[in-house]
């Protein structure tokens, strides 16, 4: 019971630290992608990513740190997508 006490205070503090700067990371993957499909879905991923290594955040602060995970996501995606886009054999 203790654990999900603790997971609660956890989700609670990268609410506080992350919510406001999803402006910021919507607005850096639509720069990045140079399209408004695409941002939505790469700062879903990043948000997951935020959450998984949010023990690892130490400051106050999180929209560097926010931004770079989104910046990293976004290169991801569009590496895997030229990949599909190669197999295809699409230009």
């Amino acid at each position: 019971m203790k654990e999900a006490a603790g997971g609660a205070g956890r989700l609670a503090r990268f609410e506080q630290a992350m919510l406001p700067r999803l402006d910021a990371a919507h607005n850096l993957a639509r720069w990045l992608t140079g399209n408004s499909e695409d941002p939505r879905d790469i700062v879903r991923d990043a948000c997951v990513r935020a959450l998984t290594f949010f023990d690892g955040f130490h400051g106050d602060d999180g929209r560097g740190w926010l931004l770079t995970i989104v910046r990293n996501t976004c290169y991801d995606f569009r590496r895997k997508n030229r990949r599909q886009t190669e197999m295809l054999g699409v230009a």
